[in-house]
């Protein structure tokens, strides 16, 4: 039997129908240096045993011409002493516990999720072999080695009192072990009481095996409320999809270490946000979940309340700009307008410097179309009144006549009934990152796109301009005026913004916000 537990290679047999899946165990084994060949047939299993002599065989209950519990009796007949690990699916539980009363060594359920789980199987059944092989050769040779040894403990007395000594004070120092561990775990503890952040200790069942003192002052409850519960009961969160990568789940592999911002609701009904780092870690040969957090509720609620800020000082803004455009218009406006008026009446005289007062006309007719574009800029007061794709596309003649940059607008999709906060947000938006495109880009040609599908927006404004890599152009998008101001208006609807600028290919802002 020694001579088998110093094999180089452990040769596994594996009789299984389904060849991607044994393929895959084939390919598992090779990388961790075993010898497997591969039978998709009861028979054929069979006979690339009595050929092949594997180490160990994996079985299938269900295979294509005999049953898997006829082919383990078969095997047993002509190879009683060979290892056989039984697979089955979970409805064929009840047969692979009867193929273990029959002689099968162990069984695992398939789908087999994890193959270190096999892995392990394989080594455990194999030591187990080895030392079932080395306990009969033992045992043969009992008599024998008893008889040896009969005359021997008459002259091992003395040396056994002497290891009785030893014993005791191996005893003595493994107490001394054990008062160690308790004062360690003790220690343990009071270091999880002291610091400020949550601890929690999840086993293999999403049970929590430890909970430190912050954890139940965040959550409100007493450690014997959640100790050896299931996290789920006492941990509503928002997001049932967090809470799963939280409890121990086969289904969902994840890459550690995780973090995640949850809304929770504690045993008094009040509602907190807690930001939580997510660990495995392996102790006494099993894994379990570690989950160290901190309260954030303070720090959300400031969160609001400065997006709320941010709102008021959009809408202040656009209050302002609302009024400066009335006065303009109501009060600039008119009176340039009696005063071309009165300069054209002014012309019709014999006597009067027609050259110069056509002058003046002209200039005041000048001044009045600046404030007339002033004004809309100010606050479009179409926007009230036309659809927003209208007031884009007058956005874009404007523009490409103030600046001759080309620009292409494409919108797919019909604009539904849409609301003057939304279009005017969207009309700022597009306004801001075509005011950033002429004054820093340096761009000849824009191109817009518009979605309108599904209850909701989505806009690309991209331009061929210089990007990022210049100064003036980032200062400019991140000014108050630039990025924020977007991000703050596309927020206020509830959607997100972002940004694109390959080195020296311009930039892409993006957008998109439910309708």
């Amino acid at each position: 039997m020694a001579s088998k537990a110093k094999k180089e290679k452990i040769k596994v047999a594996v009789i299984d129908d389904d060849i991607g899946f044994a393929k895959s165990i084939l390919n598992f084994l090779e990388d961790y240096d075993y010898e497997a060949i591969i039978e998709t047939s009861g028979l054929g299993g069979i006979n690339a045993i009595k050929t092949e002599n594997p180490d160990i065989a994996l079985l299938d209950l269900n295979l294509p011409d005999i049953d898997g519990l006829e082919a383990l009796k078969q095997i047993k007949q002509f190879k009683p002493e060979l290892p056989v690990i039984i697979i089955s699916g979970a409805t064929d539980l009840k047969a692979a516990i009867n193929a273990v009363k029959s002689g099968a060594s162990d069984y695992i359920a398939k789908p087999i999720f994890d193959l270190e789980e096999l892995l392990i199987c394989i080594k455990n059944t194999m030591t187990r072999f080895y030392l079932e092989s080395e306990l009969t050769e033992y045992r043969k040779n009992l008599e024998k080695l008893v008889k040896e040894r009969t005359s021997e403990l008459y002259d091992k007395t003395n040396e056994l009192e002497k290891t009785n000594e030893i014993l005791k004070k191996e005893i003595k120092k493994r107490e001394q072990t054990e008062i160690s561990l308790r004062e360690s775990i003790g220690l343990f503890q009071a270091l999880g009481d002291a610091t400020s952040s949550m601890i929690l200790i999840l086993d293999k069942d999403s049970n929590v095996k430890y909970a430190n003192k912050n954890t139940c002052e965040v959550l409100n409850c007493h450690e014997q409320d959640i100790l050896y519960r299931d996290i789920k009961l006492f941990l509503p969160v928002a997001n049932e999809m967090k809470l799963n990568h939280i409890r121990k789940s086969e289904k969902i592999p994840l890459v550690f270490p995780r973090e995640y911002e949850l809304d929770i609701v504690s045993s008094n009904g009040g509602k907190k946000w807690i930001h939580i780092i997510i660990n495995d870690i392996n102790f006494n040969r099993e894994t379990h979940r570690l989950i160290t957090g901190y309260d954030i509720t303070e720090r959300k609620i400031a969160e609001d309340r400065q997006k709320e800020g941010g709102r008021r000082i959009i809408d202040a803004l656009e209050n302002e700009r609302r009024r400066l455009a009335r006065e303009l218009h109501d009060s600039i406006g008119q009176k340039l307008m009696f005063t071309k008026i009165n300069l054209e009446l002014a012309v019709k005289p014999e006597n009067a410097d027609k050259q110069k007062i056509a002058e003046v006309i002209e200039n005041l007719q000048s001044i009045a179309q600046e404030i007339s574009l002033l004004t809309k800029s100010l606050y479009p007061p179409a926007i009230e009144k036309y659809k927003l794709t209208e007031n884009i596309i007058s956005l874009v003649k404007s523009f490409e006549n103030s600046t001759k940059i080309r620009t292409e607008i494409v919108f797919n999709g019909e604009e539904p009934a849409l609301n003057k906060k939304i279009k005017l947000n969207i009309f700022r938006v597009v306004q801001e990152a075509l005011n950033n495109i002429s004054k820093h880009s340096q761009a000849e040609n824009v191109e817009i796109k518009f979605n309108l599908l599904n209850d909701k927006i989505t806009c690309s404004i991209k331009d061929d301009g210089r990007g990022l890599g210049h100064k003036g152009n980032e200062e400019e998008l991140y000014s108050g005026s630039g990025l924020f101001s977007m991000q703050e208006r596309i927020l206020q609807l509830k959607g997100n913004l972002s940004y694109f600028s390959p080195e020296g290919k311009g930039l892409e802002i993006c957008f998109e916000a439910p309708l």
